[in-house]
């Protein structure tokens, strides 16, 4: 039985992550609606827009999406159609958090699933919906957004993270430091 402590983000190199997952079973053990609302508590919790089973360690093909109001969940996703237009836009990924990059897909894309009652559904999405949607069905086939762009793009990337968690410490380290001279400050000069 799945708990909802039990979702926890996996390491980016963790196996789970990189293979596609078993399909999810409705006659299983685990009750998909609670399987559902824990998912998309866990993605609110972590602050994002999609979130995939294997992420945090559930090998089994579900994801979801959502923000503030709207949430949506996929069992067993296939994609039937993209188009063959391409948009470029920033991704990120909870499994690689602080990175950010730029990454083409398909404007427009048609999926079937199943949702938590286990009912086919076949539903059309485009925009930045389409763009979770096929970010989220690229961890049911064990790819992640590392995998959609160039090494150089990716380290590119990785820089820039290293870049703004440098410049954050040293902006708190001052913080605490100009706190100190206050301190020291008041104790010699009441």
């Amino acid at each position: 039985m799945i708990k909802k402590s039990d979702l926890k983000i996996i390491p980016d190199n963790d196996p789970i992550l990189l293979t596609p997952p078993l399909a999810w079973d409705f006659n299983g053990e685990d009750d998909a609606q609670m399987f559902t609302n824990m998912l998309q508590d866990r993605m609110v919790e972590l602050g994002g827009i999609g979130l995939s089973a294997n992420q945090v360690g559930v090998a089994r093909t579900v994801f979801c999406i959502g923000m503030n109001e709207y949430r949506k969940i996929f069992f067993n996703p296939t994609i039937l159609e993209t188009s063959s237009e391409e948009v470029s836009g920033e991704e990120g990924c909870l499994s690689f958090p602080g990175i950010f990059i730029q990454v083409k897909r398909p404007s427009t894309v048609t999926i079937q699933y199943q949702d938590e009652s286990g009912e086919l559904q076949v539903e059309k999405f485009e925009g930045l919906t389409a763009r979770v949607v096929l970010h989220e069905y690229d961890h049911m086939q064990g790819i992640v957004f590392k995998d959609k762009v160039s090494k150089l793009k990716w380290d590119m990337a990785t820089k820039r993270k290293s870049k703004k968690i440098k410049k954050i410490i040293k902006q708190h380290v001052q913080k605490q430091l100009i706190d100190i001279h206050k301190q020291i400050n008041h104790v010699n000069n009441p």
